[in-house]
């Protein structure tokens, strides 16, 4: 009997599945791709902040009008939380590895899609939000004249108030379609829906490479061809 292949076969069960990163040349070319969506959360996040700095700048203007000036007031907060947000993305981008052990990536690259399909939600949230006062804001910034003034104040505040139940709605759908709990199959493709499709194919990618039987289960089925069987 082999006693030391014997020893290393229950060596290798008790460590578990050996790391087994992706392929050479996948994992090239999802670097290139990890890269090129970082450098658009980089630009995204360069947007934000200034885009956030300059509304700021207009809040002293509508310090008179309390309704103007909780509108421009929530749309820097907006902005801030944008910013935050794209930063947060950025930095999950920078760390992801492909070439890490598969389950190391398959959860990393789960994290970054929840957090990719939160951001789209509260995007769409804001935008019924914040779309009047944004626009009106960023033409004032460029130069023009103070737009939000003229709006009725009713109207505004309507659609602000709609707004906000709309981004209570989205974030309590969000944690049922995206978060840790729920149907697997229904969370896989809203994930796919909101995060975008780039993600869901490295997920898939993973998820095959999870599934291939580790190298050690076939060397425990028995004795190499080229050698006598052990006795029993």
């Amino acid at each position: 009997m082999d006693l030391e292949r014997l020893r290393r076969q229950w060596t290798e069960l008790g460590a578990g599945p050996p790391p087994r990163p992706m392929a050479h040349r996948a994992t090239r070319r999802w670097r290139w791709r990890v890269l090129r969506h970082a450098g658009a959360r980089g630009a995204e996040l360069v947007f934000a902040s200034a885009a956030s700095v300059a509304m700021a700048q207009r809040l002293p203007g509508h310090a008179g009008d309390r309704v103007a000036f909780a509108a421009v007031l929530l749309t820097v907060v907006a902005a801030v939380a944008w910013a935050l947000s794209s930063g947060r993305r950025l930095w999950l981008w920078i760390a992801l590895r492909v070439d890490a052990p598969v389950f190391e990536a398959r959860r990393a690259v789960l994290r970054l899609r929840r957090a990719e399909a939160r951001s789209t939600l509260a995007a769409f949230g804001v935008a019924t939000c914040l779309w009047l006062p944004s626009a009106l804001l960023a033409i004032e910034v460029i130069g023009g004249p103070a737009l939000l003034r003229s709006i009725d104040r009713g109207w505004l505040l309507a659609n602000l108030g709609f707004g906000i139940v709309v981004q209570l709605g989205l974030r309590r759908a969000g944690r049922r379609l995206v978060g840790a709990g729920g149907d697997p199959g229904r969370q896989e493709r809203w994930l796919e829906r909101l995060a975008g499709a780039t993600l869901a194919r490295l997920a898939a990618e993973l998820a095959e490479l999870d599934a291939e039987p580790p190298r050690f289960e076939g060397s425990a089925q028995g004795p190499p061809a080229n050698t006598p069987a052990a006795p029993r």
